[in-house]
């Protein structure tokens, strides 16, 4: 008897899952790139945002932390997995600098999000050409 593997995603190795609050902004420019992505969900964005923005050089990552001063505002919840190895250099972060994951993840998520123009996502949705070429 084969075993059969249940439906659904397709096992990309050990995972952690993370809750993280953004400010709307943040979340709507995710929101934005998974619609020009063809559709991507939005976790898949974040992962990828989050890989960008982790290949900063470790010490210059530190010295950025240490001096990010955190959203003080309304915030909305986003909830996404990264592989075990990011997720550990997350709470290697956090433990080096003094600083909350949740404070890693905004500052990196906001890092990787600025290389993606909003308004020229929104112009090129507004003259219907398509998908943007995103590597996500």
């Amino acid at each position: 008897m084969t075993k059969r593997k249940a439906a659904g995603r397709p096992s990309k190795g050990k995972r952690h899952g993370f809750l993280v609050k953004l400010s709307p902004e943040k979340v709507n420019h995710i929101q934005l790139i998974a619609q020009v992505t063809d559709d991507r969900p939005y976790g898949e964005v974040a992962e990828a945002v989050t890989a960008d923005a982790l290949q900063v050089d470790h010490d210059e990552l530190v010295n950025q932390l240490t001096t990010f001063k955190a959203f003080k505002g309304e915030r909305k919840p986003l909830k996404f997995q990264l592989p075990i190895a990011q997720a550990e250099v997350i709470f290697g972060l956090a433990a080096a600098t003094g600083r909350t994951y949740q404070d890693v993840l905004e500052y990196l998520l906001g890092e990787g999000l600025k290389q993606y123009d909003v308004e020229e996502m929104l112009t090129y949705i507004a003259e219907g050409q398509g998908m943007l070429d995103i590597a996500v």
